[in-house]
Order: C-alpha cells, then sequence, then structure tokens
C-alpha cells in the first residue's frame, strides 16, 4: 500500500471511529428507551450511561434493568417535572453527594437490587418533596448520620435485605412525616434507644427476619402512633414489661417464631384499647400454662384483656389479683400456674436459633409508580414495587431489534459514502 492509500485509509478509519464515537455520546432517551407523552420507559437492557436528551415534560423515567454504573454531573439538569424515578436493577455502586439535586419535584425513588455500597451525607440533598424511597437489597453497611433529613416529607422507606448492621440515634433524624418503615430481613441486629426517636408519626414498622436482640421501651417513647408491628422470626430473648406502654393505636402485633423467646412479662399488652390481632403462635414459650400477661394453652396463647396484667381468660372480668402471675376462675391469685398438663405444647424446643425456612423469603409485589397518599385516618399503605425484571410492553423486541438494524444500515450508508470520497 502507498503512502496515498495509506493516508486515503487512515482517514476511513477516522471517520468511522467519529461515527462510532458519535452513536455512543449520542444514545438520546427517545433512541435506546420509549417515549410517551410524559414518560421515558423500557429502556435497552444495553445503556451504560443515563440517557441525553430527556424531555423536559418527563413525569415517570423508568431506567431499571440496565447498565447503568454511575450518576453523571447534571445528569438530570432541566427534569424539573419528574415525579417517579426508577434505577432498580441497574449497577449503581454508589449514591455521590447531590445526585438527585436537580430533582426538586421528585416524589418517589427507587433503587432496589443495586450493588450500592456507600452512602453519602448529601446522597439525598435537594430530594424536598421526597414521599417513596426503595433501598431493598443494597449492599452498604452503614447509614451516614442524616442523610435522610433532606427529605422531611418521606411517607415509606424501604431497607429489607440491606446489609446494615446498627440503626444509630441518627439514623432516621428529620424523618417526622415517615409513616411506613420496613426492615424485613435486614442485617440489623442492634438498634440504638433513640433510634426512632424522630419518626412521630410512624404507623407500621416491619423487623421481621432481623438480627435483633432487644426491644427498647424507648423505640415507643415518640412513635405513639404505630398501628402494625412485626417482630416475629428475630433473635430476641426478653420484651420488658412496658415495652408497648402507651402504643394505644396498635391493633396489629406479630410475635412468633422468635426461639430464644421462652415467656412473656406481666402486663405487656396493659392499656393496649386497640389491640384485636396478636400473632404469637408458633412460639417456644416453656412450661405448660400459657405465660403471663396471655391466657389458653401455652402453644397457641391469647393476649389479656387490657384491662388486666394476667388473667385466665380474655374479658375484663378474668383478671388476676394486684400482682399475681396466675390466677383461674376459682383463685384470683396463685403462685404456680393452674394444672393446665393438657396444654402442654407438643413441639419440641430447639437448642439455638434456626432460620426461616428457603420459602419463606420475602417477594416484593408487583409495583405501581404513582403515589397514593394515606387517607386520613388509616395505615398508609404505600405503592407496591416496582422490583420485577424488564418486560418490553408491546412489540418492544422486535423495536429494538428494528432500532438495533437501522443504526448498523445508517452507519454502513456513513461508511460506503466516506469510502467513496476518499478512494
Amino acid at each position: 500500500m502507498n503512502s496515498k492509500s495509506s493516508t486515503r485509509f487512515a482517514l476511513f478509519l477516522l471517520v468511522c471511529l467519529a461515527c462510532l464515537s458519535g452513536r455512543a455520546l449520542a444514545d438520546d432517551a427517545c433512541t435506546v428507551c420509549v417515549c410517551g407523552a410524559d414518560s421515558v420507559t423500557n429502556c435497552q437492557s444495553t445503556v451504560t450511561t443515563i440517557p441525553t436528551a430527556i424531555p423536559s415534560t418527563t413525569v415517570l423515567l423508568d431506567l431499571s434493568n440496565t447498565q447503568i454504573n454511575e450518576i453523571g454531573v447534571d445528569a438530570w439538569a432541566g427534569l424539573t417535572a419528574l415525579k417517579t424515578l426508577n434505577l432498580t436493577f441497574t449497577q449503581l455502586t454508589s449514591i455521590p453527594d447531590n445526585s438527585f439535586s436537580d430533582l426538586s419535584a421528585l416524589e418517589n425513588l427507587y433503587l432496589s437490587h443495586c450493588p450500592i455500597s456507600q452512602l453519602s451525607t448529601n446522597s439525598f440533598a435537594g430530594l424536598s418533596e421526597l414521599r417513596v424511597l426503595r433501598l431493598i437489597n443494597t449492599t452498604f453497611e452503614t447509614i451516614p448520620d442524616n442523610v435522610y433529613s433532606p427529605c422531611p416529607k418521606l411517607k415509606a422507606l424501604w431497607l429489607d435485605y440491606c446489609k446494615v448492621k446498627v440503626f444509630n440515634d441518627n439514623c432516621f433524624t428529620g424523618l417526622g412525616e415517615l409513616t411506613f418503615l420496613s426492615c424485613y430481613n435486614s442485617s440489623v441486629a442492634n438498634i440504638s434507644e433513640n433510634a426512632y426517636s424522630s419518626l412521630t408519626n410512624l404507623e407500621y414498622l416491619n423487623l421481621n427476619y432481623t438480627k435483633i436482640q432487644h426491644v427498647w421501651p424507648k423505640w415507643f417513647t415518640n412513635t405513639k402512633k404505630i398501628q402494625i408491628l412485626y417482630l416475629s422470626w428475630t433473635n430476641i430473648t426478653s420484651i420488658p414489661a412496658d415495652a408497648f406502654t402507651g402504643l394505644t393505636g396498635l391493633y396489629q402485633l406479630y410475635l412468633y417464631s422468635a426461639y430464644n423467646l421462652t415467656t412473656l412479662p406481666p402486663g405487656l399488652f396493659y392499656g393496649l384499647t386497640n389491640l384485636t390481632l396478636v400473632k404469637l403462635e408458633p412460639n417456644y414459650f416453656t412450661g405448660y400454662a400459657a405465660p403471663p400477661s396471655t391466657y389458653g394453652p401455652p402453644a397457641s396463647p391469647l393476649p389479656c384483656n387490657y384491662t388486666c396484667k394476667t388473667c385466665y381468660g380474655g374479658s375484663a372480668t378474668a383478671c388476676c389479683g394486684t400482682d399475681c402471675l396466675y390466677c383461674d376462675t376459682n383463685n384470683p391469685c396463685l403462685t404456680v400456674p393452674p394444672s393446665y398438663s393438657y396444654y402442654a405444647s407438643s413441639v419440641e424446643k430447639p437448642s439455638t436459633y434456626i432460620p426461616p425456612a428457603e420459602s419463606s423469603v420475602y417477594v416484593p409485589p408487583a409495583e405501581s409508580s404513582v403515589y397514593v397518599p394515606p387517607a386520613e385516618s388509616s395505615v398508609y399503605v404505600p405503592p407496591p414495587p416496582i422490583d420485577s425484571p424488564y418486560v418490553p410492553y408491546g412489540n418492544g423486541a422486535s423495536e429494538t431489534a428494528a432500532d438495533s438494524t437501522t443504526a448498523l444500515m445508517t452507519f454502513a450508508s456513513v461508511v460506503v459514502t466516506a469510502w467513496a470520497l476518499l478512494v
């Protein structure tokens, strides 16, 4: 090949590289995703960076199930109408400071099932309108102090399956409007006594399948509005008698399969005027009678009436005498349990904690993307998750293939034209 041909060939390669580079940088939203009137969804799974030219009118932006691994500077510039951002099942590994500071109208943020190993103090800065935050199945092990403070209107927070081991005093600072907190099957083992002190409007708390060993009464000093509380499948060894004091709105309590919990203290349910559902079975209570504060067979005990600290039945007239652990219909005070030998549990007591069976792993339900505020008098029911695998709607697969074919044909045409001009 002579020098003239070499020069032409080099120019040809430069043109090709320029075309390829231009295509890589020109992944505008409506090329790699499906743009609707106010939405951008169904992005190609091969997308590695946040698309450009996202319409400023976008209300719903779904970038889930892509290879996006970072949030660049000004990635969301101009998206002042955006309400819902879904980054579920992406490859994000961290959320740097001010990652979402341009999204002043954002209400729903989904970051579940991402290998996020680190949060920064200002990760959520600027999200003053955020209502729903999902961080299910992430890998960060610590929560920076006051990280949620920029989100004063947050209503629902999911930390299910997260690797955080400690909730400290400032973990949830600033979340005075939070009504829903789920930490299902997370690694948390140590929750400080004041961890929930800011959650004055909390109505739903799920600590099922966590590693906690203690229930501190101070958890509920400021959370008097709790209505639904899950404490099952934990390592709890004992519960103070005053643990739930003042929770007059509590109407559902789940406290079963805590294998290290062998009894309940007298007065545990005293004063809980709205408590209508208490789930205590299966359990591993010892002895041949129900624990104090309950009655019936120990394998399936029922809570005493809220006017009784101990009892032999469920009515307000079945209370035991003052400071009496046990009683029956004929004796208001007994020093030992009545002879309920026929109530003896047939369940063999294990000596060590048995983790939940694989079949009991939590599977999030399908999710709607629109935030629906709770009714004034009811417990907040947050929108179900957008955690399902990417499934293109309509003829999405064909459309993606067609887009790829069109792109290749366009590129081939440019190459042929460039070569003809050079030759």
